[in-house]
């Protein structure tokens, strides 16, 4: 291996480990030593190869956790202060705004995520990267669905509402499966034509009864279909790759794509697993 492959590896450990354990203490001597390189060289080594200084990262790690449990999560904003590695409320909120443009509980009330800087991912699927794709059967399964319509910048308070929708009804993971329906591409479509959906896996019988009487929720059969499957395992940063490969494979095939929409199964997702460790099924449904 090369020193500069050598170096970008050690690197990537490092990443990971930062997002395992985003509430730990970290000095720079932690992750210098986390690298095994030198403390006098690590601190320009990690700047030129991710664009910010250690603690800037760290740092922008710790804010976009934040910025999604207040989003996603009932926690108060202390507790995800104090989750996210903040000694103080006040501490997290000046942090937050200097980034954000606004507070945290502003932030919550309106998510705008556009706001926010993107990291640099170094654990990024890359576009040269060939996932495998498989031909498998996906069984027929009974689904609460929401469906987001507008701009992409508002389905976070979209998303936001179907999680307190599951949390009523009784149908959240693990015991419930989770989907998102691709209906449209937001480069394609104007902003307010964009439409998203949000589904949880359910069981007859098992929705409770007030749960679909405040919210835009319908019952709907997700058909039993042969499907085109990626598994991909990284940030939703890099879906966009997988999913041109696949239609890319659907080209070579020969085959047609049904009249289904292109689906993903969350199996595991930030920020209960590091983003990097987001698992996500990609599935394509094929004429038969």
């Amino acid at each position: 291996m090369t020193n500069k492959g050598n170096i970008q590896s050690r690197l990537e450990r490092l990443i990971k480990q930062l997002t395992e354990e985003i509430s730990k203490d970290w000095s720079l001597a932690d992750m210098a030593a986390s690298t095994c390189l030198s403390r006098f060289h690590f601190h320009r080594v990690f700047q030129a190869q991710l664009g910010l200084t250690p603690a800037e990262y760290l740092r922008r790690l710790r804010l976009e956790r934040a910025a999604h449990q207040l989003t996603y999560r009932k926690l108060s904003v202390t507790d995800i202060a104090l989750d996210n590695g903040f000694e103080s409320l006040e501490g997290f909120s000046r942090a937050f705004k200097q980034l954000v443009g606004m507070s945290p509980s502003a932030f919550r009330r309106t998510p705008e995520f556009k706001f926010l800087t993107v990291l640099p991912d170094n654990n990024r699927e890359k576009s040269m990267t060939s996932y495998p794709v498989e031909v498998r059967q996906f069984e027929s399964q009974s689904i609460a669905l929401m469906m987001h319509s507008g701009p992409q910048q508002m389905l976070p308070q979209t998303i936001s509402r179907f999680i307190n929708w599951r949390r009523k009804a009784g149908c959240i993971p693990p015991d419930s499966r989770t989907f998102n329906l691709i209906y449209d591409d937001p480069s394609t479509v104007p902003p307010q034509q964009f439409r998203f959906g949000l589904a949880a896996g359910i069981k007859h019988g098992s929705i409770k009864a007030d749960a679909l009487t405040d919210d835009p929720v319908q019952l709907m059969e997700f058909p039993r279909a042969l499907c085109a499957w990626i598994p991909y395992t990284g940030s939703d940063n890099g879906l966009g790759d997988a999913v041109n490969q696949l239609y890319q494979w659907l080209n070579d095939s020969g085959r047609e794509a049904a009249d289904f929409p292109l689906f993903f199964e969350r199996i595991a997702w930030f920020p209960e697993v590091p983003e990097h460790m987001s698992e996500t099924h990609i599935y394509l449904p094929l004429k038969s």
